[in-house]
Parts: structure tokens; sequence; C-alpha cells
């Protein structure tokens, strides 16, 4: 496996993994006032950077079977030209 392959997998990986523990990590779990500060502070952070990598995984060919991401890419450019 070459190392463009790696780091796809690892970045999808990371990825879910980031946002389903945000999602469903804290289902059934009373924080404290630190905590809670720490998770309302870095978990939007967090949610962005893994939202942020799908985009940028599908916009340069990773996205797997999902190809209409290429209609966004090209919706984005089009939003920053104009």
């Amino acid at each position: 496996m070459c190392s463009v392959q790696l780091v796809v997998m690892g970045g999808w990986s990371l990825s879910l993994l980031c946002m389903f523990s945000l999602v469903y990590g804290l289902l059934h779990v009373q924080l404290g006032t630190l905590t809670s500060a720490a998770y309302a502070s870095l978990g939007h952070t967090a949610w962005g950077l893994g939202l942020g990598w799908i985009v940028v995984a599908c916009c340069t060919g990773h996205g797997g079977k999902q190809r209409k991401w290429d209609t966004l890419c090209d919706l984005e450019a089009m939003q920053w030209a104009g």
C-alpha cells in the first residue's frame, strides 16, 4: 500500500472516529465544569476538522463511490471567483 493510500485511510478513520465520538461519546455522561468547558471549546473545532477532511478528500477524488462532490467543488470555485 502506498503512502497516499495510508494517509487517505488514516484521514477517513480519524475523521469518522472523531465525528462519531463527538455525537455519541457523551450519551449518558454527566460532565463537570472543566470537562464541559473543554468539550464546548474543542468540540466545534474537532467537528470542523472532521468535516473539512471529508470535503477535501471528496474534492480530490478520495471519496469512494460518491463522485457527486465534483459538482460541489465546482460550485465552491465559482463562489470564490465571483
